[in-house]
């Protein structure tokens, strides 16, 4: 798939983020760090969805009166889950998605909280073939392909059918399923 090609999109998040009753308040931000993280990507028919978090770090000045450590962090998690619509995605397909942060906005609200605003963007990056065990079972004719010059065929869908005056038994063992 070419960059031109890939399919694409953004998602949006918002959320007020409170910092710990352990660490002090906040009298300015230094720097905040927003890295997203994909846990589990699982493609049906047409979709890439994508589950995963967002790990937040916010580096802090905090306000203390008493000469005590003045530079402090604070983590965070938060959870998202997303679509990416492809019209050619076909079940049992492997999906090699990236995501990453193309927008980062943080206000303090109070002493005690920041709201941040983040647009991230998932791409995917290459659709594969999934092979999958399948026991043994009947396809049409014109699912049958060589897959090399020496002439080893294969099944090239997992596509059983009842009606054996039109099929032959295929006994290869995998399947592939192919985006077209």
């Amino acid at each position: 798939m070419s960059s031109h090609r890939r399919a694409k999109n953004q998602l949006t998040i918002t959320k007020a983020l409170i910092i710990p009753e352990t660490k002090p308040d906040i009298e300015r931000i230094l720097r905040v760090t927003s890295t997203p993280e994909i846990n589990k990507s699982s493609t049906i028919p047409g979709t890439v969805a994508l589950t995963g978090k967002i790990n937040i770090n916010v580096e802090y000045v905090a306000c203390s009166h008493n000469n005590s450590q003045p530079i402090h962090f604070a983590e965070f998690e938060i959870p998202f889950a997303h679509f990416i619509d492809r019209r050619c995605i076909k079940r049992c397909q492997t999906a090699n998605v990236r995501i990453s942060v193309e927008f980062q906005e943080v206000q303090v609200i109070n002493r005690r909280s920041i709201n941040i605003f983040l647009i991230l963007k998932a791409v995917i990056l290459k659709l594969s073939p999934f092979n999958m065990i399948v026991e043994p079972h009947v396809c049409p004719m014109h699912n049958i392909t060589n897959v090399n010059p020496g002439g080893n065929s294969m099944c090239s869908q997992l596509n059983c059918v009842e009606d054996s005056s039109v099929s032959q038994p295929c006994s290869f063992g995998t399947c592939i399923i192919e985006c077209e």
